[in-house]
């Protein structure tokens, strides 16, 4: 009878049910799925930032010269602008895996989906008897800043990343949770990575962390902790040794260069720019944390007054920083805010476990249940619209499984944010259906097809460093101004500029210009989609100059 008792319990803890049931086993699959359900934007270029252009085009050069220290432009100038992680993090993607659309979106987003169960991990440390870590963890899954963030090759997921470890690591200091060296080696080695990574926020958050553990009214801690000569030194080398790598090989004018962006460009002039910064930042941070804040009663029940508490003291020093950062920046854009989305998140999900809305859970859960039944309709509407492949329809199917499990086996709080990050990501499954394949992966098969190997690319750096990606390295890709001797691609708009027109020798990309939806239906049942895609498209030639 015991051994049976003992086989059932066994048997229980392996079924869906009962891994789903314990909290680390759903902490571990999200993380997972969150990688599977967002890796495929990557490869249509659906969060593509123009910014990216500039790390993948200095990796390629970086290859091809061996200097894996200096960052360059497309025209071999330096870009002192911005530190090395995140061409580094390319780097080694691009040497293990070569030269891809995925290899370069790969290192962002494995380590944004590693990073989840990090949240979950320090949460459940600095919580232990609360249940908030595996909310902690899914309000930050499901923000669509930190879902477009992760597929993006900037240093804005690295800055979150690292950021974060700096705040998780001052929290634990502060309630005196976990090993005090362990809290002390995350503090300094994250905020020198953030150094590493982007620069002067670093500082200012590590700073502002510092300042807060000594000083703050309510619990302050010993500078002892602080002060570990090991971790210190270990942090000021990963900080400087870029930049004083720079300064040694190519002078003064790459420090200049790095402190005229971090400064002297980014800061706004006039009242008004920081008034529509800080207004747009909170905005930001308002959209991006739906519906969850609706899942709770009021964003003020903690009672800070009457009732201070170290954590949300720090939480809210930690947003407010990243709202003054918005405020004196200009022009302020959403990703910004990044790095203040985990540790709002956590003060988010402690109000929810605290005062929960009831009302608000039920109508948020029923709203997102009737939209991703919607979107669901218009996602297989669109897979047959475009043809889609066998593997889109398995990852939808994918998708409506987990629902069902998450429907009938987590509280209802859950079941809407784990729906409403399914629901984004079958929205992002049918407009990725509409622009794939992009320019880069037409582009790169004609070439490769026609034993093209030197090309030049007129007037449009973003699909010359597409290209770049898209052949492999193997084909070089020329940006040019002027219209020289040679194969040159045009836009078809930059065509029509030209005073005299070469000869095209062919139209080597179509990418959809509009959406006639009633003319799309028709061709389709007809079988000729393709030739409605020529008509209703941007087009790219080929010219041969001689």
């Amino acid at each position: 009878m015991h051994c049976a008792s003992i086989k059932m319990y066994i048997m229980s803890k392996l079924t869906i049910a009962g891994f789903f049931a314990r909290n680390n086993g759903l902490a571990i699959t999200i993380s997972i799925l969150f990688f599977v359900f967002f890796a495929q934007y990557g490869l249509s270029y659906l969060f593509h930032h123009p910014d990216e252009i500039h790390y993948t085009n200095a990796v390629t050069t970086m290859l091809e010269s061996g200097d894996y220290m200096t960052p360059t432009y497309s025209d071999g100038s330096f870009r002192f602008i911005k530190p090395i992680i995140t061409y580094w993090s390319i780097l080694i993607s691009y040497l293990i895996f070569g030269i891809s659309e995925f290899s370069s979106k790969l290192p962002s987003l494995l380590s944004a989906s590693a990073f989840l169960y990090f949240i979950f991990w320090q949460v459940k440390i600095l919580y232990p008897k609360s249940k908030i870590a595996i909310l902690a963890m899914l309000i930050v899954a499901t923000n669509p800043l930190y879902i477009q963030c992760s597929s993006r090759n900037l240093p804005d997921i690295w800055l979150c990343i690292f950021l974060t470890m700096v705040g998780f690591a001052s929290l634990r200091l502060l309630m005196n949770k976990g090993k005090t060296s362990r809290s002390t080696a995350m503090f300094y080695i994250g905020a020198s990575m953030a150094v590493a990574a982007k620069g002067l926020p670093g500082v200012a958050y590590a700073l502002a962390g510092i300042v807060f553990m000594l000083l703050n009214p309510v619990n302050r801690i010993k500078i002892r902790p602080l002060l570990s000569p090991f971790w210190i030194i270990v942090a000021l080398f990963i900080a400087s040794f870029w930049y004083v790598t720079m300064y040694l090989k190519h002078g003064d004018m790459a420090l200049i260069a790095f402190v005229d962006d971090q400064v002297n460009v980014r800061v706004g002039n006039t009242l008004f720019e920081y008034f529509k910064g800080i207004g747009l930042s909170l905005l930001f941070l308002f959209a991006y944390f739906l519906p969850w804040i609706f899942q709770t009663k009021s964003v003020f029940k903690l009672k800070i007054k009457s009732h201070p508490s170290t954590d949300v003291l720090f939480i809210l020093l930690w947003i407010g920083l990243t709202l003054f950062f918005c405020m004196v920046v200009s022009p302020v854009y959403d990703r910004y805010i990044l790095p203040a989305i985990p540790m709002a998140a956590l003060l988010l999900s402690r109000l929810i476990d605290e005062h929960k809305s009831e009302k608000g859970v039920k109508r948020t859960a029923s709203v997102i249940k009737i939209t991703f039944g919607i979107s669901i309709l218009i996602s297989l509407f669109a897979m047959w619209l475009f043809s889609a492949g066998v593997l889109v329809y398995i990852i939808l199917l994918v998708m409506v499984i987990f629902n069902i499990l998450i429907i009938y086996k987590c509280p209802i709080y859950i079941q809407s944010s784990l729906q409403f990050v399914s629901l984004f990501a079958i929205m992002l499954l049918s407009l990725s259906l509409y622009i794939f394949p992009h320019q880069g992966n037409q582009i790169a098969e004609y070439l490769k097809k026609e034993d093209i190997t030197v090309v030049g690319v007129y007037r449009n750096a973003k699909v010359a460093a597409k290209l770049r990606v898209n052949t492999h390295g193997v084909i070089k890709i020329n940006e040019l101004d002027s219209i020289e001797s040679g194969k040159i691609i045009i836009r078809e708009r930059e065509y029509d500029k030209l005073a005299q027109q070469p000869a095209i020798a062919d139209t080597i990309s179509y990418s959809w210009k509009g959406f006639p939806l009633k003319e799309m239906i028709t061709n389709r049942v007809n079988g000729n989609l393709q030739d409605l895609k020529k008509e209703y498209s941007d087009k790219y030639y080929l010219i041969n100059r001689k």
